[in-house]
C-alpha cells in the first residue's frame, strides 16, 4: 500500500508540473505530440484521455485497450479504483484544466510496475517480520538494508527522471535554435521559433526572431532596389530605341496631313497617328524620369504646407471632390520637398481616378515613435472603387497597371522616393469600399 501511495503522490506531482501541462495541452490542441513524447517525461504514463464536462470523449492517446472511455466529472481531482487489464495494473488519475475557455477533464493512465502487487505483499511481510523479530545483530541489519533498498530504488529513478526533464528544458530550446539556423541558411527567412515557456531561453529566442525579421526586411529592400535598378536600365534602353523612329513618324504624318486636301479618311488616320505618337512620347518621358531619378535635396519644411501645396492644382480642377485636410497636423520634417509633392500628387491622382466623378480624399499626418525614433506618417484615403486582392501584391512593381492608358511608373516612383527617405509605404484596399495609402519616414534627417 505504501508503494501504491508513492505512485499516487508521484502522478499528482506530475499533473501539477507546468512543463508537463504545456506538453499535454499541445497534444490536445494539435497533432504534433504523441503518447511516446509524453511517456518520455514519465515512462509509466500509459494513456492520456480528454473529456468534456459531461464525461464525453474528446481525444485519446495511447493503447486503446487501456482507455476508461467514460469519465466521472462530478469531481475534479481524484483517483479511479486500481484496474488490472490483461497482465497490466494501472491507476487512473483525473484532473481538470482550461483550454480555449472550456473546462477539459484529463485522465492519466499510470502503469504500475510488473508484479507490483506481489512485491507489495512481499514488502509488507518483510516489514511485519522485522517488527516482530527480536533485534538480533546481523539479521536486523540485513532487514533494514533490504527495507531501505526497496524504497531507495524508486527515489533514484525519480532523480534520473528529473534529470531528463531538466535536460529537456535546456536541450530542446537549443535544438529549436539550431533547426531555425539551418532553415534560415537555406533561404527560409519567414521561419520563426515558437516558445510558450517563460524561461531563460525566452529572451534569446525573442532576440533571434527579431534578428531574422530584420534580415528579412533588409533582404526585401535590397531585392526591391535591385528590381528598380534593373527596370531603370530597361527604361533607359527602351526610351532610346523607341524615341529615334517616333520623330520621323510624327513629322511624316504631319506633312501628309498638310497635303491631304481635307480628305476625310486621310485626315482621320493621320490625326490618329499623331495622337498615338504624342502619347508614346509622353510615356517615354515618364520612362526617362524613372531611369534618371534625381538625388535627394533635403530641407526643413512644414508637412502641412507641403500637403496643401501638393493639392492646390486639384481644388479648382475637381470641384466635386472634397480634399479633406482637417486631420493634418503641422510639424517640421527633413525631406526633399519636390519629391514629397510628387508622392502626394501621384497618390491623390490615383484616388481621383478611383472615384471618377465625386467623392472624398482624406489626408492625415501624425508623428509616431518606433525604437526611440520619431517618424512622420501620412495617410491618404479615398472612397473609390478599390483594388482587388490579387492586384495588391503587384501594385508597386514597375510597369504594372490596371488603367488603360497607365504606364505603371507612378507608384514605382512613389515607392522609390519613400525608400530613398529611409521610409516605407503600404496599402489597404477593398473593392467598392476604397483605398488607403500609408507612408512614413524619419521626421528628422538620419
Amino acid at each position: 500500500m505504501d508503494r501504491e501511495n508513492n505512485s499516487r503522490t508521484e502522478i499528482v506531482s506530475i499533473s501539477k508540473s507546468r512543463f508537463f501541462n504545456d506538453i499535454i495541452k499541445e497534444a490536445y490542441l494539435t497533432n504534433s505530440v504523441s503518447i511516446n513524447e509524453i511517456s518520455n517525461l514519465n515512462s509509466l504514463i500509459f494513456t492520456v484521455e480528454y473529456f468534456d464536462n459531461s464525461g464525453n470523449i474528446l481525444k485519446q492517446l495511447g493503447d486503446s485497450r487501456f482507455y476508461i472511455n467514460k469519465a466521472d466529472t462530478s469531481s475534479k481531482n481524484f483517483f479511479y479504483p486500481k484496474f488490472k487489464i490483461i497482465d497490466k495494473e494501472l491507476i487512473y488519475y483525473q484532473f481538470s484544466s482550461i483550454y480555449n475557455n472550456s473546462e477539459i477533464f484529463i485522465v492519466l493512465g499510470y502503469l504500475l510496475p510488473d508484479n507490483f502487487s506481489s512485491n507489495g505483499v512481499l514488502l509488507t511481510s518483510v516489514k511485519k517480520s522485522l517488527e516482530f523479530t527480536t533485534p538480533i545483530g546481523e539479521d536486523i541489519s540485513f532487514g533494514i538494508f533490504i527495507y531501505y533498498l526497496l524504497f531507495s530504488i524508486p527515489m533514484v529513478l525519480l532523480a534520473i527522471l528529473g534529470s531528463f526533464i531538466f535536460s529537456d528544458e535546456i536541450v530542446k530550446p537549443l535544438a529549436d535554435i539550431e533547426e531555425a539556423i539551418k532553415k534560415v541558411a537555406h533561404g527560409n527567412y519567414s521561419y520563426r521559433i515558437l516558445s510558450k515557456k517563460k524561461n531563460e531561453f525566452n529572451s534569446l529566442i525573442r532576440a533571434f526572431n527579431n534578428m531574422i525579421k530584420e534580415i528579412e526586411k533588409s533582404r526585401n529592400k535590397l531585392k526591391h532596389t535591385e528590381q528598380i535598378s534593373t527596370w531603370q536600365d530597361i527604361a533607359t534602353r527602351l526610351a532610346h530605341e523607341i524615341r529615334n523612329p517616333l520623330t520621323p513618324i510624327k513629322l511624316s504624318a504631319q506633312r501628309v496631313l498638310l497635303k491631304s486636301d481635307n480628305n476625310v479618311i486621310t485626315t482621320k488616320h493621320m490625326e490618329t497617328i499623331i495622337t498615338e505618337v504624342t502619347r508614346m512620347e509622353k510615356l517615354l518621358n515618364e520612362f526617362r524620369d524613372f531611369a534618371r531619378f534625381p538625388k535627394l535635396n533635403i530641407e526643413r519644411v512644414s508637412i502641412k504646407e507641403t500637403i496643401e501645396e501638393s493639392l492646390a492644382p486639384y481644388n479648382t480642377i475637381y470641384p466635386n471632390i472634397l480634399f479633406d485636410t482637417s486631420a493634418v497636423e503641422d510639424f517640421q520634417v527633413d525631406i526633399d520637398k519636390n519629391q514629397l509633392i510628387q508622392v502626394i500628387s501621384n497618390l491623390t491622382i490615383n484616388g481621383i481616378h478611383a472615384m471618377e466623378k465625386e467623392g472624398v480624399v482624406k489626408y492625415i499626418s501624425e508623428v509616431v515613435q518606433m525604437k526611440s525614433v520619431d517618424y512622420c506618417r501620412v495617410t491618404i484615403k479615398d472612397n473609390g472603387k478599390g483594388i482587388s486582392s490579387e492586384n495588391l501584391p503587384n501594385i508597386f512593381k514597375p510597369y504594372f497597371t490596371t488603367k488603360y492608358n497607365g504606364s505603371g511608373i507612378g507608384l514605382a516612383i512613389v515607392n522609390k522616393i519613400i525608400l530613398d527617405h529611409k521610409g516605407k509605404i503600404w496599402i489597404e484596399s477593398a473593392l467598392n469600399v476604397g483605398t488607403t495609402f500609408y507612408f512614413e519616414f524619419p521626421k528628422d534627417a538620419i
